[in-house]
């Protein structure tokens, strides 16, 4: 049976990174670090390993999840970046977000319905800008046109023009440009205009 070496490295002045031979397994303080025994150096088997993973990295990234989600929902894209950002290795990743995707925690669908709902209620954008925003989040295309299909692109538009009809009085073509960096159709943008 290979034993691997458990190794810390300093990453601040209260942060740690946890590496088991080669792989990094997320940044902890100090106090995690004590409180869980690990020791720089150390020796571990490939059952203290399984057992380390079970007890202490898979929870504490979980933990880590959950309280992101707490804030907002999240697409699968998101939790990785964050996840990788915190030092985790691609198979404490996937195995997190498998465990919160198939508990539904985690849903890039849901995920793109609540952001669409959300940019149409505060911010209206056309769908091109949407259609952007969403694939840059890590959504899938057929997911982005499904979610797309039912969205009202002419009542964002009048939303938009609405709020900023007053700025741009007597500015046609100013309020054209920024309407189209809002992601608006050019045509829709016209008819729009000119009934305005």
């Amino acid at each position: 049976m290979e034993k691997k070496t458990i190794r810390l490295k300093r990453l601040g002045k209260n942060k740690f990174l946890l590496l088991i031979g080669e792989t990094e397994e997320g940044a902890y303080t100090y106090g995690t670090i004590k409180r869980y025994g690990l020791k720089d150096g150390a020796e571990v088997s490939e059952k203290d390993i399984d057992s380390l993973y079970e007890k202490f990295i898979i929870p504490f990234a979980k933990e880590r999840v959950l309280r992101l989600l707490s804030r907002r929902e999240r697409s699968e894209k998101e939790i990785e970046e964050y996840l990788r950002h915190k030092h985790y290795s691609k198979e404490t990743i996937n195995r997190v977000i498998g465990d919160f995707t198939s508990s539904k925690l985690v849903d890039n669908r849901r995920f793109a319905e609540i952001f669409v709902r959300s940019r149409f209620e505060t911010s209206p954008r056309g769908v091109n800008v949407l259609s952007r925003e969403l694939r840059e989040k890590g959504i899938p295309e057929h997911v982005i046109q499904d979610v797309l299909q039912d969205y009202d692109e002419e009542e964002a538009l009048e939303r938009v023009i609405n709020r900023v009809k007053k700025r741009y009085k007597n500015r046609r073509d100013k309020l054209i440009k920024y309407l189209l960096q809002k992601g608006f159709d050019y045509y829709l943008i016209l008819q729009k205009v000119n009934e305005t």
